[in-house]
């Protein structure tokens, strides 16, 4: 169910780079296609969707109050599961040609520290253990593609 809304944002993506910079590569296209897949599916599996609760509401109702102690309310299959989910990001984020290491760590922070804020507005926990293995998770990503550069380099 994923991949067609990937297609489509893709398509509408490569016309917008077409427009700006002349040309586009089919390898561009197929990375954007893996981008958005990759994206809209972090959004399925994280829960986000459209309807967004007030503060207010928040406030009033009986929502998941959040877990701001590190290591608290821990489970080895969630702890595994946000790592897993955000290697890929660290490797798409290195891919992009301008972004060093310590960029690619923050932006890795953002997104994670988003994803969160977003589930607290639907009346969600906001856990600082996503966030912490999250950021592990994207480290991970960043070094798996150093290694691939690596590798490349080593092929030429």
């Amino acid at each position: 169910m994923i991949l067609p809304y990937a297609v489509a944002i893709s398509i509408f993506g490569m016309l917008c780079m077409k427009i700006l910079y002349k040309k586009i590569s089919w390898k561009l296209f197929i990375k954007t296609v893996m981008c958005n897949v990759y994206f809209i599916g972090v959004l399925n599996v994280t829960g986000i969707t459209y309807h967004f609760h007030t503060m207010h509401e928040i406030m009033a109702g009986n929502y998941a109050l959040p877990n701001l102690i590190l290591f608290r309310y821990l489970t080895t299959w969630d702890m595994l599961l946000n790592i897993i989910m955000m290697v890929p990001l660290g490797f798409i984020l290195m891919e992009a040609k301008r972004i060093h290491m310590l960029q690619a760590a923050m932006i890795g922070i953002l997104i994670t520290v988003t994803i969160e804020c977003m589930q607290f507005m639907q009346g969600r926990c906001f856990d600082i253990n996503d966030i912490f293995f999250n950021e592990i998770g994207t480290m991970i990503g960043i070094v798996i593609h150093g290694m691939y550069r690596g590798v490349r380099k080593s092929e030429r």
